[in-house]
């Protein structure tokens, strides 16, 4: 059964609420990670927006399309499925098997 629009609304809300960001600003401070000409990772007020911006993104060509949809920006990692299932992630680093001819020449 597929999710309303309003039902992923407030389960991304709760999502957020319990989503660790002190932990992501921590990694990112460790890392040196900032957004633009910053000197500092972002407040977690603005990790929150770029969440939300990103949600709202993925919702958008989750209902639209009918089909699963992420979005990502600055680390973090919004994905919707088409049953309405969602994922917040912050991402450090990945790979895919379109990217190993690129890995392996470089050996």
């Amino acid at each position: 059964m597929r999710k309303t629009e309003n039902e992923l609304k407030d389960t991304f809300s709760r999502m957020v609420n319990f989503f660790d960001f002190e932990k992501v600003r921590e990694a990112m401070r460790e890392m040196n990670w900032t957004w633009t000409n910053d000197t500092d990772p972002p407040s977690i007020d603005d990790m929150k927006g770029m969440c939300w911006r990103l949600f709202n993104a993925s919702l958008y060509n989750c209902l639209f399309h009918k089909a699963r949809s992420t979005s990502s920006s600055g680390g973090f990692q919004v994905e919707i499925s088409k049953k309405g299932n969602i994922a917040l992630r912050f991402l450090i680093d990945d790979i895919s098997d379109s990217d190993l001819a690129d890995y392996e020449e470089q050996d």
